[in-house]
This record gives structure tokens, sequence and C-alpha cells, in this order.
């Protein structure tokens, strides 16, 4: 992308926060033009329609209310957004699963850095952001394997069932994600496999080895000749380092 400019709106209730995020931004970004702010939900709305920001910094909660209101009325939102929030709660699982951005209070300058600059790729592709209606459809529902995660790719995003991932793999700085689905068999995903643990530990998901995450609903049997290994739904099998082998074996309990 060159350094046009892009156009961003600050939707923020706290008017110190609103001041804050503005001077970070003119300071950090000459090419990002502040086109306005927005302090509740309907202003935003409004703004939004009006203006069709290219980024939106949304705060999660704004006088009582949350921005998902805000979102659900804009289905097919163009803009890119990245969401501030002061709390580390539920929702920020949905964010992480439909690949958005987000910041926590107070904001931290490199993470902010590097939020706007993914936000300014995919600015440039110039395509519907979909990942917030998957965003929208996994805060209507608990986190659960039904639920899409959207997994980076080189190209952009594949969204997938949580529960359709036999197992992720490390290959270098990427994961290999392999499925339980005819068509698509894997996916080679931009994230390390650091992050997928991040992401899915709490999905039945466990770290066994330095290179493998297996989804502990689709192993198929766990042996110990010839060290311990794990056979998976697709005949793959894995082995378990000797320091996983305890968290595994309580984990797998529990299935």
């Amino acid at each position: 992308m060159n350094k046009q400019n892009i156009r961003a709106l600050i939707v923020e209730d706290e008017p110190h926060m609103r001041d804050l995020i503005q001077k970070k931004i003119s300071d950090l970004f000459s090419w990002m033009e502040i086109v306005d702010t927005a302090g509740d939900l309907d202003e935003a709305f409004n703004k939004i329609v009006s203006l069709e920001p290219d980024l939106i910094f949304l705060d999660i909660k704004l006088k009582n209310r949350t921005s998902f209101e805000l979102l659900e009325k804009l289905p097919f939102l163009q803009s890119e957004v990245i969401f501030i929030t002061a709390y580390n709660d539920f929702m920020l699982n949905a964010i992480r699963f439909s690949a958005i951005d987000y910041l926590l209070k107070p904001i931290d300058t490199e993470e902010l850095i590097i939020a706007v600059e993914k936000a300014k790729k995919r600015i440039s592709e110039k395509k519907e952001n979909k990942r917030i209606k998957h965003l929208i459809e996994n805060i209507k529902q608990p986190v659960n394997k039904q639920n899409r995660i959207g997994i980076p790719t080189s190209d952009g995003y594949e969204f997938i069932r949580i529960n359709d991932i036999i197992r992720c793999e490390a290959d270098r700085n990427y994961t290999l994600i392999f499925l339980d689905n005819d068509e698509k068999g894997k996916i080679m995903s931009s994230y390390n496999l650091k992050e997928f643990e991040n992401l899915l530990s709490e999905m039945d998901f466990c770290r066994v080895h330095k290179s493998h995450l297996i989804h502990l609903t689709h192993v198929k049997r766990f042996s110990k000749t010839d060290g311990n290994t794990v056979t998976m739904m697709d005949d793959t099998i894995i082995p378990i380092s000797r320091t996983k082998k305890d968290e595994f074996l309580m984990r797998i309990k529990t299935i």
C-alpha cells in the first residue's frame, strides 16, 4: 500500500482515553487521518455510515452497552476493526477465534503498531470484513467445539470448525493444521504453534511435543511401546515428550 491516508474513526466513551488514542496515532502514523470520534453507539453508527472509515478503533464497552450491538447493525461492514478493552474476559476468546486484533488498556505502543500494520495490509486488499460476521456468530453462543476459528494463511483467512481440527504441527515459524475434512485435508497457517496452543488449550487441545498440538477428542490410541506415542484418527503417530506425558495422561482421562 502506498503512503495514501488511511481514514480512521475512534469510538471511545472516555474523553481522556479518546484523546490519548488520538495523540498516539498522530505521533506514530503520519499517513493516518482521524476523520472523527464518537462517544456512544448511536453516534458511532451514524458516523460509520456517513464517513465510511477504513479503520475503526472500537471500545468494547460503551456506557453499559457493548459494541457488538453496533456490529450487528452493520452486517456488511468493510472497515477494519481494532477492539480496545480494559477487560480480559470471555469476549476476547470470541475475538481471538475470529482473527481480529484487540488492544488492552493501557495501550501498549508496540502492540498498537503491530495491530495497525496488520490492519493496513488488510485495508489494501479492499475485501469485505467477513471476520466481523464470524465474530458475531461466536459472541452469540458460548465458545465450544462447533465455533469457527479464523486461520490466517498466506492469502487471507480460512474459517473452520474447531471440532474439525485433528492436530497442529510446527513447520518452522508456520503451522500445518490437519483436518477431519476430505475437501481441505490440511491448511498452512502463518501463526506459529505457540499461538495455536494459546488459542486452543481450553478446547481439549494438548501440546504433547515441541512440534505437536493434538486434539484429544481425535486420539485413537496411546502406546507405551517404543516410547510414548499417540495414534490420531487420521492414523498419524505422534510422539509424546517425557515432560508432557503426565499432563497428557491427566487430560485424556477427562475427555
